[in-house]
C-alpha cells in the first residue's frame, strides 16, 4: 500500500461534479470580493482575493484544481495601534483523484485527505505598534525571514528599536510552535531563539542567530540548536556585499557571500555570488533541513555565479553570465545534487522596433562534467506591455536540470514553451492566463492557468 493510502486511510471522498462547484467558487468569489468593502467603510481595511483554476496533462493523465486566495490587511503599522494580517488558500481537486492507487504521476500532499477541498491558513498576525523602544511586537502565525534560514512558527516575537547611542545595539526573541502545514500531529514541537545585532561602523550591520528546534516527525525525534552570524556592508550608493556563517549543532553548515555594484549614469549591474556547503547535510529538525526527505543525505559543494549587466543607449542592453557548481568529492553526485559549468549571454531590446514591445535573446553552454559533448542552447522572449491594461509574454528556456516541485522529481534537458497573458479589466481587478509546455527528457507536460484578482482597500482609492 502507498504511504499516502495510510495518510488517507480508506473512504475516499465523493467528489462535486465539476461544473456546480466551479459555479460555487465563482459565487463565493463574488460574494467574498463585495463583502470586504462593504466591511470597510469607516475601517482602514484592504486586500485581495484570487481565484485561480490549473490544469495539468500528459498524454495519459491529467489533473484540474482550482485554487481560492484571500488576503486581508487590518489596521496601519504607522498610525494604528493595532494592525492584523492575514493570508488563507482553498483548494478543490476537480477530478477527485484520492481514490487513485498505484503510481500517478500528478500525487499531490491535498490527495492523501479523504475529502477533495483542502484549507490552509499561511499566516495569521497581530502587530501592536508604537511601543516606545520596540520595532516589532507581534502574536500569531508568522513568518521571519530575516532569520539565517526563514522560520514559520505560532508564537511571538518581539524585536527592540535599534539604539543610536550604543552602536545601534538591538536584541529580539521569539517562541512558539513550527508550523509544518500538513503534519497531523504537532506534539512534541516547539521553537525559540533570540538575536542580537550591531551597527559598530557607517554602512556595516552584524547580526548573531541562534534558533532552537524540537521536532518529532517521520524519521523520528530531532532537537537541534542552528547559529547564524552574518555581516552586511554599504561601501557607498553604488556597491555593498555581505558575508554570512551558519552552524548546526556542533558542525558547520554553510557560507554564503554576495557583492553588488550598480551605477546607473553609466547602466552598468555587476553581482556574483558564492554558496559553500560545509558539510553532509543529514537528518535535522525539518525546520532547519525541509528536504532530507526527498533528496536524501546532501553532500557538500560549492557554487559561483557572477553577471555583469550593461545598458547600450536608450534601447539596448546586454547581459553576460556564468554560474557552476562543484562537489568537493565527485563521486558523491546523485540526484539534485549534480556538478555543471553553465555560461551565457543575453542582448536585451527595450523599445526597439516599437513602442511598449520588449525582446531577449540567450544563448547558453552548458557543461555537466560528466557528459563530454557541451549542450549549446538558446532562450528568447517577446513581451509586450501597454502602459495600464495589458502585457503579454512568449518565449522559450532551457534547463540542463530541472526539478518539479510539484511532482518532487528531477528532469534533465527540458525545453519550455510559454505564454503569459495579465490584463486589467479595471484598477481593483485583473485577469492573467498562462501556458507551459515543456519537452522533458522521460514525458512531456502541459501547463494551463487561468486566473482572477480583485483588489479592495485604500491602496486603490484615487
Amino acid at each position: 500500500m502507498k504511504a499516502k493510502e495510510y495518510a488517507r486511510g480508506a473512504r475516499p471522498g465523493l467528489p462535486l461534479p465539476r461544473t456546480a462547484t466551479a459555479i460555487l467558487v465563482l459565487l463565493a468569489f463574488a460574494a467574498a470580493g463585495y463583502c470586504p468593502p462593504a466591511l470597510a467603510q469607516g475601517m482602514d481595511l484592504s486586500g485581495f482575493l484570487t481565484t485561480r483554476y490549473r490544469l495539468r496533462a500528459t498524454a495519459n493523465a491529467r489533473d484540474q484544481d482550482l485554487y481560492q486566495y484571500l488576503g486581508l490587511d487590518l489596521g496601519n503599522p504607522l498610525s494604528s495601534k493595532v494592525s492584523a494580517h492575514l493570508l488563507t488558500r482553498g483548494t478543490v481537486d476537480l477530478d477527485g483523484h484520492q481514490n487513485e492507487r498505484g503510481y500517478y504521476v500528478f500525487d499531490s500532499i491535498t490527495d492523501t485527505y479523504d475529502s477533495q477541498y483542502n484549507g490552509r491558513i499561511y499566516y495569521a498576525y497581530a502587530d501592536v505598534n508604537r511601543i516606545p523602544g520596540m520595532e516589532v511586537v507581534r502574536l500569531g502565525r508568522q513568518l521571519i525571514y530575516d532569520a539565517p534560514v526563514v522560520l514559520y512558527l505560532d508564537g511571538a516575537r518581539a524585536e527592540t528599536a535599534e539604539n543610536k547611542d550604543l552602536m545601534g545595539l538591538k536584541f529580539g526573541a521569539y517562541g512558539g510552535l513550527p508550523v509544518h502545514l500538513y503534519e497531523p500531529d504537532p506534539e512534541g514541537n516547539a521553537m525559540y531563539g533570540a538575536l542580537a545585532q550591531l551597527r559598530p561602523w557607517p554602512g556595516a550591520k552584524v547580526r548573531l542567530d541562534w534558533t532552537h528546534a524540537d521536532n518529532k516527525y517521520l524519521y523520528g525525534a530531532e532537537n537541534d540548536d542552528f547559529y547564524g552570524l552574518g555581516w552586511w556592508q554599504t561601501v557607498n550608493e553604488r556597491c555593498r556585499f555581505n558575508v554570512n556563517y551558519t552552524r548546526l549543532e556542533d558542525k558547520d553548515r554553510d557560507l554564503r557571500a554576495g557583492a553588488v555594484y550598480y551605477n546607473p549614469a553609466k547602466d552598468v549591474l555587476i553581482q556574483v555570488r558564492y554558496y559553500e556547503l560545509l558539510e553532509p547535510q543529514k537528518i535535522y529538525a525539518i525546520d532547519f533541513d525541509p528536504f532530507y526527505a526527498p533528496l536524501g543525505e546532501y553532500a557538500p559543494y560549492w557554487q559561483v555565479s557572477a553577471l555583469i549587466y550593461k545598458g547600450l543607449g536608450d534601447k539596448y542592453g546586454v547581459e553576460a553570465g556564468v554560474d557552476g557548481r562543484k562537489l568537493k568529492e565527485a563521486n558523491d553526485e546523485s540526484k539534485f545534487n549534480h556538478e555543471f559549468l553553465h555560461y551565457y549571454v543575453t542582448l536585451l531590446l527595450n523599445n526597439a522596433a516599437r513602442e511598449g514591445w520588449q525582446a531577449s535573446v540567450t544563448g547558453e553552454v552548458w557543461d555537466s562534467y560528466t557528459n563530454e559533448d557541451l549542450v549549446q542552447t538558446y532562450g528568447a522572449d517577446l513581451t509586450y506591455k501597454s502602459p495600464k491594461k495589458m502585457k503579454f509574454s512568449v518565449g522559450t528556456d532551457y534547463s540542463l536540470y530541472k526539478f518539479d516541485f510539484y511532482l518532487d522529481t528531477e528532469q534533465e534537458q527540458v525545453r519550455t514553451y510559454y505564454a503569459r497573458l495579465r490584463y486589467s479589466l479595471t484598477d481593483n481587478f485583473k485577469a492573467d492566463l498562462q501556458y507551459r509546455y515543456e519537452d522533458g527528457e522521460f514525458d512531456d507536460f502541459n501547463w494551463l492557468e487561468i486566473g482572477a484578482t480583485y483588489e479592495f482597500g485604500k491602496s486603490n482609492e484615487k
